[in-house]
């Protein structure tokens, strides 16, 4: 996720696989541009739930760029660190890790421990 803002603007833009972000319609003046980069594990529509579950966390990274009259076209770069995937916790009710089927290893059936 890319966003800017200046003086009474800010304009949001999806950069998918490390493509350029292009903004369109910027008067020239100074503009704060930042980068919230997600795990490469993040892809397609799985990005908005991953970001409403962890972008309190994600780290966002900052510059200031000045937008001259021209060219038309100006480019800024931002050097971001690709963060760690956080996976979610499971949902309650699920069987967590394992087969699921209850059997023990042999396929026995199961013995109680007596105390």
């Amino acid at each position: 996720m890319i966003c800017f803002a200046g003086a009474g603007a800010s304009q949001r833009v999806v950069s998918r696989g490390g493509q350029p972000a292009r903004f369109t319609e910027v008067a020239p003046g100074p503009y704060t541009v930042c980068v919230t980069p997600y795990p490469v594990e993040v892809t397609g529509l799985t990005a908005i739930t991953y970001a409403t579950a962890h972008g309190d966390v994600l780290p966002a990274y900052c510059k200031p760029v000045a937008v001259a009259a021209s060219p038309d076209q100006q480019a800024a770069d931002i050097a971001v660190e690709i963060p760690a995937f956080i996976p979610d916790p499971p949902a309650p009710g699920s069987p967590g890790p394992g087969s699921g089927s209850g059997a023990t290893p042999g396929g026995g059936p199961r013995q109680r421990a007596s105390g």
